[in-house]
Formats: C-alpha cells, structure tokens, sequence
C-alpha cells in the first residue's frame, strides 16, 4: 500500500516520540502538560475554535439571509401578482378551489411528478434515473429530485443506505490507496528535482497545488462545460455550482442533470452522471489526503491532547546516571565480598 514515506516519517517521528514519553510517565520518568492558567493548552484551543466556529456559522447565516431575502420578495410579489391577474380574468374560478390545486400540484411537483400533459408519459423510476438515485444515496449526496413514496420503498432506502455507504467508504479507499502509488511517485520526482534548491515544506505545496489544479480543471472546470452545453437553461455559473454541490456532497437538489423536457438519451446522460460523481469523490478524497498528509496544513493536531506533553528532559538525562552509578555500585560490592 503506498504512503508518503517524506510526508509521514515526521508524523511518525512524532508518534514515537510520544510513545517514548507515555513509557517514560509510566515508569517513573518526568513530563508534564502545557497549562495555561491552569487549563491544558489544547483546551484553550479548542474553547477557541468552537467559539470561532460558531460565529462562522451565525455570521454565514447572516450573510445568506441578507443576501436572498430581497430576491425572495421579489418573487412572492411577482407571483401574487400573477395570481391576482389570473383570477381578475377569470372570475369563474373560486380563490379557493385555485389554492386547493396550486398546492396538489406542489406537492406532487416535490414528489417528482409533474401535472402538465407534455410531461404525462415522463416516468421517474426509469433505470438511470434509478441508478442516480442509489448512487447519491450511497455517497450520501442526497439531491431528494425523486423520493420513494411507498412503505417497501422507503424500507429498501433504508437497508441499502446501511450496505451500501459502508461498502462506497471501502471502495473510494482502496481507490484511493491505489492511486496514491503514483502520486507518491510524482512527489518523490519533484524532491528529485527540487530537493536541493527548495524546502520539503514548499516542495509539498508544489505537489499539492499541481493536484489541486488538476482536479479543478477536470473535475470542476471541463464538466460544468458540458453540462452547460447538454442543459439549456444552464449557465456556466449553474455548472460549477452543481459541481461543487455534487462533489462535496452537500446535495441541494436545486439543480438535476437531465431533468429537462425532450433531452435524448437521458437513461445514458444519467448513467455517466451517476459515474462522474463516483470518480469526481475518488479524485477529490484524494486531493485531500494530499492536503492533510502535510503537517503544517493540518492544524487540528493543535487541538489534540497529546500536544500538551512536555518531557521534562533534565529527568530523563539523570536517570541513566543513577542507574550507571547504582550499577557501579552492585559490582563494587560484588568484588568486596569474596575478601570477607
């Protein structure tokens, strides 16, 4: 299996570090933790981060509220609008038998299933649709463009979902595991190449960069290309968002390839959609492995317990003295026994 021997002998310098100095505590030999005010360091750190983190997500929330409420508006008013011309033209119709269809047919519309007559022989549960389906389910992507609306299906979502996302776990990891091989190959040539003019720390930011950029253009940039080009209503902007929600499987649902009217071949457009996502995860996964392989980028190790160790090194110096001397002092009294 291949690793990053340059990346991971660091990590594992360290880890037998601290495995020396855990033996070292139990035995008898000095250490102690990092404390600031009493409190371990790491418990700081993480005080910080759990603040820091949550007004990241209550400023984000802010953020999004200020920036869609006006459109939001805009669309109710468009939209009551629409309705009040419809029925100033129709007086015929009842307000609330209107309301009484509008909301069956949002309902069904959430359910995938569409009202209109052009759309009557349009079937949900055909085979790539499916097959889309199981794909965002066991990658936990979960767009929710079509649900299972019986109890067996339902049951069956449930106990493929308890298979299948164990099973995709092991398979994007032993993928992943393969293809580090020769990553691993293309950052030993850049130390090969680089090695004596550059620090491993830039060295490795080179060879992340070079896999960052090779994911963003084919796997970002190229297919919201052609999903712009196959989806009509899609713009370029449209294609990256989809992407992006796609790959890292948030799954907003807001936009699904191939729901468009009168598209040709869409159980084949939904198959090689269902296969883009899977070797879009593969390729991502490991653009991240990459990234956290590197020390210096990975600062939840800040947060970690055992960086509060601190071995207390004037112990440990004196200690093989006092056994050095103990020991001359066994032999000493070894040799005068005899004379008595």
């Amino acid at each position: 299996m291949a690793t990053y021997d340059s990346i991971r002998s660091d990590n594992q310098a360290e880890l037998d570090s601290l495995s020396a100095k855990s033996s070292a505590g139990v035995y008898g030999c000095g250490y102690r933790y990092r404390k600031w005010f009493g409190v371990r360091r790491s418990t700081w750190f993480l005080l910080f981060y759990a603040v820091t983190y949550a007004a990241f997500l209550v400023a984000a929330g802010y953020a999004m509220a200020c920036l869609e409420w006006e459109n939001e508006q805009f669309l109710k008013a468009q939209i009551h609008e629409l309705k009040s011309t419809f029925l100033s033209g129709h007086p015929s119709v009842n307000r609330t038998e209107l309301e009484v269809l509008l909301e069956a047919s949002i309902t069904a519309r959430d359910r995938g299933i569409s009202i209109l007559d052009k759309n009557r022989d349009e079937v949900n549960w055909s085979y790539g649709q499916s097959l889309l389906y199981t794909v965002t389910v066991v990658t936990t992507i979960g767009y929710g463009h079509i649900v299972p609306l019986t109890s067996h299906g339902k049951s069956f979502t449930i106990v493929f979902a308890i298979l299948g996302i164990p099973f995709t776990l092991v398979f994007l990891t032993a993928v992943v595991q393969r293809l580090l091989e020769p990553t691993c190959q293309l950052l030993s040539c850049f130390f090969s190449c680089l090695g004596e003019r550059w620090r491993p720390l830039w060295i490795r930011l080179i060879h992340l960069t070079f896999m960052s950029v090779f994911f963003i253009c084919f796997f970002i940039m190229v297919p919201a290309v052609i999903f712009m080009k196959i989806e009509e209503t899609w713009n370029y902007l449209d294609g990256i968002y989809f992407v992006f929600i796609s790959l890292t499987t948030i799954g907003l649902g807001d936009y699904i390839p191939g729901d468009q009217e009168g598209q040709r071949f869409r159980e084949v457009y939904k198959t090689f959609v269902a296969i883009y996502l899977l070797m879009g995860l593969v390729f991502m996964t490991l653009t991240a492995t990459v990234f956290y392989d590197i020390p210096q980028l990975n600062l939840g190790t800040m947060l970690h317990q055992h960086k509060d160790i601190k071995l207390e090194e004037d112990t440990l110096e004196e200690r093989p003295v006092l056994r050095s001397t103990n020991r001359d002092n066994s032999n000493s009294n070894s040799k005068v026994s005899p004379e008595r």
